[in-house]
This record gives structure tokens, C-alpha cells and sequence, in this order.
């Protein structure tokens, strides 16, 4: 049976974590080294004090497919993943939107050897065979979209499916 969960997103901003208390949050990665401050100030602590019940530790990869200026260092990402993991219900891996699933799973696998029980994303125009392998791996997986190089979700996730119509394959 599937499990579907929605968490804000977003949060990177004083008022934002207020106003986020008390709901599940997402928090990247990417916005935690653009705005260190935020992170030590309004984030670190109400994750600690449990003011996020449900808390979602993103990468970034999106933020990075966006800012072609802007890079995750895997390393540094494990880094901070096993140093602050036991605050997150879920770290969500490394992941190449752009469709290298070699460099995902370079990643993955950087995160596992730190401690970290990573979460895979599987795209839209990657092989079944490589969802299959995260289900069995795993247990759970991110889904995510095929997306263009302007970073929209790209019409057709594989085999002409529509993103509505991936989802429900997928």
C-alpha cells in the first residue's frame, strides 16, 4: 500500500518557521547553505525543541538544477546529514534531476557509508528497473519528476506518459 505525505516546503525565513510550527516541514539543504543564520537561529532550534513534528531533510538537487552557479558538495551534504540526521523523520539523497542515476547512486552510497538511512528519488524517464531496485533496497522512495534544463516539469516522464499518468505507473 502506498503512503503519500505532503510537507511544507520553503521554509527559510524567520517568519516562515513560525509559521511553520506544528506542521511537517521539508527542509533543503541548499537553503541551509544560502542562509546559515537562519538554519543556527529559527530551524536548528524548533527542530530540537520539536516544534516541527515531521520533519523532511531535502538535498537541494533542485535548488542546483536552477542556479547553474550553485553546487551541493555530496560530501558536505553527507557531512551534515549524519551530524544532524536523528532531528529528521526522512533524508532525502543526493539526487541528479537531470537523470544521471550513476551520480544519484554515488551519492546514496556516500550517505550510507556516513550512517545515513537515505532515501532514493526515482524521476520520471528513468528505467522501472531502477524503482524496482530502491523498493527492494529501500522500502521508501521520492518520487520526482523528469524535469527540462529551465527546470519545468518536462511533458513526457517516459514511454509518452503525462506526469498524472507516470505517477499512477510509477
Amino acid at each position: 500500500p502506498r503512503e503519500t505525505r505532503y510537507h511544507f516546503a520553503g521554509v527559510n525565513t524567520a517568519p516562515l518557521a513560525a509559521a511553520a510550527e506544528g506542521l511537517p516541514v521539508l527542509i533543503s539543504f541548499a537553503d541551509i547553505l544560502r542562509r546559515p543564520g537562519v538554519w543556527e537561529r529559527e530551524l536548528l532550534p524548533r527542530l530540537k525543541s520539536g516544534l516541527f513534528p515531521d520533519a523532511i531533510l531535502d538535498s537541494g538537487a533542485f535548488t542546483e538544477l536552477g542556479d547553474p552557479s550553485f553546487h551541493v558538495e555530496p560530501a558536505e551534504y553527507a557531512a551534515f546529514a549524519a551530524e544532524f540526521g536523528h532531528l529528521f523523520g526522512m533524508i532525502v539523497t543526493l539526487d541528479d534531476i537531470r537523470g544521471d542515476i550513476r551520480r544519484t547512486w554515488e551519492n546514496t552510497a556516500l550517505l550510507l557509508e556516513a550512517g545515513v538511512d537515505a532515501v532514493p528519488v526515482f524521476h520520471g524517464r528513468e528505467p522501472l528497473e531502477v524503482l524496482e531496485h530502491y523498493v527492494e533496497r529501500f522500502g521508501r522512495v521520492g518520487l520526482g519528476f523528469a524535469r527540462t534544463e529551465a527546470g519545468r516539469i518536462a511533458r513526457d516522464q517516459g514511454d509518452g506518459l503525462r506526469p498524472g499518468e507516470w505517477l499512477e505507473v510509477a
